[in-house]
């Protein structure tokens, strides 16, 4: 990783994750490209790491994605539903892959033109007749000049703070890695419904011979996950034995009218502009999409880039559409319960 020795780019890049590595990497050959994070790289977010069919979709063909799955590297997709007593095993499959390794990939995939600055800090942004103006701290503090200005700096977003008066709405996950696993989560990651846990959802997902076991608190107290590792451990006979635990916010959205694509020549991807599922908290595959949106706007060269961003992202504002309407079934107990019934008639 190399460290900015100019005072100029095409494009700055905020966050380093999905979003921001690979429309980095899509922008790196044709432009200069800096690409910051306010952490030590390749990241390690916690989260589920499941890559689901639209990110498969993206990532089959590039070149090493295979290095950064984990172990079982495919996993099958099943439903437990405390609150109706029903249990649902689908044939749908993901990707389950390592995060730290995955970041690591994607860093390795950037161009020469991709300058890399980690545990370096947005700070201050000015909006210039023909792009933008941006201080940036790490080691020391310098003021920066670029066309574009891309956030990829998720649910608290700095760079969204200079377009927008509407901060994301945020949850906390909060995941334990629990020792060891059991035949019920061998192969088979399950999405957990109990609305004395969450009034959203918790997950069980096998790893490297453990198992993760996560939800959001919607404000209770971090206890609350003892009470779901007790419940898993009874259903599918897995330990109760924490090995680590790990917590992160979320971006919550209940509407498309609450994403913010951006502003002029500044352009928000993944979770800084919203794109995250409703129903499931899945965003890499949103991330990877708005990613490549993005870089195929600039690359245009457009009059608005704002607005040519806004168009390459329909495909993404219908599916979280869609996805908001399923959250109103999957989040309320009778309606879903009417939903599995749905999926058995089928």
């Amino acid at each position: 990783m190399s460290h900015p020795s100019a005072d100029s780019y095409d494009v700055i890049v905020v966050g380093a994750g999905p979003a921001g590595s690979v429309a980095a990497c899509e922008l790196g050959n044709e432009f200069d490209v800096l690409l910051i994070d306010r952490g030590d790289l390749p990241q390690n977010k916690p989260c589920g790491g499941l890559l689901c069919e639209e990110s498969i979709e993206i990532v089959k063909d590039w070149e090493g994605v295979g290095q950064s799955l984990t172990s079982p590297s495919c996993v099958k997709l099943g439903y437990l539903d405390f609150d109706n007593r029903k249990t649902i095993r689908t044939d749908r499959e993901f990707w389950n892959i390592d995060r730290r390794t995955f970041s690591s990939w994607l860093l390795n995939r950037l161009p020469k033109r991709v300058t890399v600055l980690p545990r370096s800090v947005l700070r201050d942004v000015d909006i210039t007749g023909d792009g933008v103006e941006v201080v940036i701290e790490g080691e020391s503090s310098r003021r920066l000049r670029a066309r574009y200005l891309i956030g990829a700096d998720g649910t608290t977003s700095t760079v969204r703070r200079a377009v927008s008066h509407a901060p994301t709405r945020r949850s906390a996950l909060y995941q334990v890695l629990v020792e060891g696993g059991s035949e019920q989560v061998r192969d088979r990651t399950w999405f957990v419904f109990d609305s004395s846990i969450t009034r959203h959802y918790a997950w069980v997902i096998p790893k490297e011979g453990h198992t993760l076991v996560g939800t959001t608190l919607d404000g209770k107290d971090k206890g609350i996950i003892d009470t779901l590792v007790a419940k898993v451990a009874a259903e599918l006979k897995t330990s109760t034995r924490v090995l680590a635990s790990e917590a992160h916010p979320a971006t919550l959205i209940d509407s498309p009218e609450e994403l913010v694509p951006g502003a002029g020549n500044i352009l928000l991807v993944g979770e800084a502009a919203g794109f995250i599922s409703p129903s499931s908290f899945e965003g890499i595959s949103y991330a990877l999409e708005s990613a490549l949106a993005v870089a195929q706007a600039i690359r245009a060269q457009p009059a608005s880039p704002v607005d040519a961003y806004r168009h390459l992202c329909e495909p993404i504002y219908r599916r979280l559409a869609g996805q908001v309407d399923k959250s109103r079934v999957v989040f309320d107990k009778e309606n879903r319960g009417k939903y599995w019934s749905s999926l058995s008639d089928a």
